[in-house]
């Protein structure tokens, strides 16, 4: 039977979370109840915050989210009780792109048929496939749903719809001296600015705030590269880019003046190679069919991630998709400290074994999700290995390896979070 690991039946845990969760929708659909349809919500949503000993704003998010489930959702309210899978940090996300459809729904399309579709499709991608499978993380179910809409017509993107919100604005902190900058535009314009960003900052190894400084008011100079899908050789225009998501189609209008080279998607996957550094067409695949970090519960964009090879290379492991996965640099040096032990399959699912016994399975999420790599990827370079191939040896430290932290290490790295140098990206990838 599939099930996420919240559903273990066997853990005490998961069960005990599971009832407050469901205990927290039910007493928000109660209040939801009492909440006629001319009542001021945010005078409904203040007394519900002095009774359920919230903020005012977290209680009009859990009433904005019943209101979506009670008025246009009647399958996933009966999944997600029924459930009790996900939390509030689920619900806001969904709720933040939900609040977007009608507003910037066509004319030609009935708000009926949109939300009927929503419905199936969020009880779709709450559904486990596999047992022991991770749980989708908040974010993750947030970008699912906003390329669904998109994949709809229903896109904020073009900048002359008057419904689309596009914003620039500079905002103080709490550091003295330093304030932060917060633009909100089509997906594909940020990614490209933050690609020029990234690349400055390596290039001239300087921090991301001069980075930027010098883009906007020295007109600097960068390349970058935009890793995407497109559908056929003979017009390979992108439809999805990695870290931007699924494209408007004003989006891809935008991209047609760019420099393309296409390389094929399933001769790619089958590579089988002897050396360490994968191609760059071998890490675009990788990406496109993971999406995000592979460790249960990262939501690190995989254009973000670093290249792991799941069977060391230094073990015979070879360089092909069926035996890369991204990684975020905190979980690949969780990894390459032997903290936690993982398996992979041709078609990227990965299997996750805990010191504890337990066990989590991390599915794909990219627009490749479902690709199958090279079946003799599962496998080393010459055919079998041995316990120390794999150096499967307890972490040193105590366990805490290289990279593991205790929570009075935690804590002296806060108090230096200040006085840290400006960290630079695209660093090598850590060779195993």
């Amino acid at each position: 039977m599939a099930y996420y690991t919240i559903e273990d039946p066997t853990c005490e845990a998961s069960k005990m979370q599971r009832a407050a969760n469901r205990l927290q929708l039910q007493a928000y659909l109660k209040q939801y109840a009492k909440m006629g349809n001319t009542e001021c919500l945010n005078k409904h949503a203040g007394r519900v915050g002095v009774e359920m000993g919230i903020s005012q704003h977290r209680a009009e998010q859990w009433l904005l989210f019943m209101h979506y489930l009670h008025t246009w959702l009647p399958d996933f309210k009966e999944h997600v009780i029924s459930k009790a899978h996900l939390e509030y940090q689920h619900f806001q996300k969904l709720t933040a792109v939900l609040r977007t459809i009608e507003p910037l729904l066509p004319e030609h399309e009935s708000i009926y048929t949109v939300m009927a579709k929503v419905d199936a499709f969020l009880v779709k991608i709450t559904t486990a496939r596999f047992e022991h499978q991770a749980l989708p993380r908040p974010e993750h179910l947030r970008r699912q749903l906003s390329d669904y809409l998109i994949r709809l017509n229903i896109t904020g993107s073009d900048e002359r719809d008057e419904t689309c919100t596009t914003s620039a604005e500079a905002f103080p902190t709490h550091t003295p001296g330093l304030s932060g900058f917060t633009w909100i535009g089509p997906s594909d314009q940020i990614l490209r600015l933050d690609q020029s960003i990234c690349n400055l900052v390596n290039r001239e190894r300087i921090s991301r705030s001069e980075a930027m400084h010098r883009i906007c008011n020295e007109n600097a100079q960068t390349s970058i590269t935009l890793v995407g899908f497109a559908k056929t050789s003979h017009d390979p225009t992108p439809t999805h880019i990695v870290g931007a998501g699924e494209l408007a189609k004003d989006q891809q209008a935008n991209l047609t003046k760019l420099h393309k080279h296409y390389h094929s998607i399933t001769k790619t996957a089958q590579q089988l190679r002897d050396s360490y550094v994968p191609t760059a067409a071998q890490c675009a695949v990788v990406r496109l069919r993971d999406g995000t970090c592979r460790y249960p519960g990262c939501d690190r964009d995989a254009l973000k991630c670093q290249m792991d090879h799941v069977i060391n290379h230094g073990a015979g492991g070879w360089t092909s998709a069926g035996n890369l996965q991204s990684l975020c640099t905190e979980h690949h040096n969780t990894k390459t400290d032997r903290r936690i032990r993982t398996t992979m399959n041709e078609y990227g699912v990965s299997t996750w074994y805990f010191p504890d016994g337990r066990i989590a399975i991390s599915m794909p999420t990219g627009i490749l999700a479902g690709i199958r790599g090279n079946p003799k990827a599962v496998s080393t370079r010459w055919g079998k290995h041995t316990q120390a191939d794999d150096n499967i040896k307890p972490p040193i430290n105590n366990g805490i390896g290289r990279w593991g932290y205790t929570v009075n290490h935690k804590l002296k790295r806060l108090t230096k979070h200040l006085k840290r140098k400006p960290s630079f990206e695209g660093a090598e990838d850590i060779p195993f």
